[in-house]
């Protein structure tokens, strides 16, 4: 990341933006701030993203315990 110019250090706000770009909403999980709900769909939205971008097959649910 530092040889394309990019911080290795991001405020919470900074991620919370960020996963909102790739199509991940945070929510308010407890009074104390937000966070990311790793549900099963987000789980396979988050693995579909990561095909795209690493550009790896998804495993097939057989192979994937948090799928399953």
């Amino acid at each position: 990341m530092q040889s394309r110019g990019e911080s290795l250090k991001l405020s919470p706000e900074k991620v919370g933006h960020k996963l909102r770009k790739l199509g991940l909403p945070t929510r308010r999980l407890t009074k104390t701030g937000n966070g990311l709900l790793l549900d099963k769909a987000t789980v396979a939205e988050i693995q579909r993203l990561a095909a795209v971008y690493v550009g790896e097959d998804i495993p097939a649910e057989t192979e994937n315990l948090h799928c399953s």
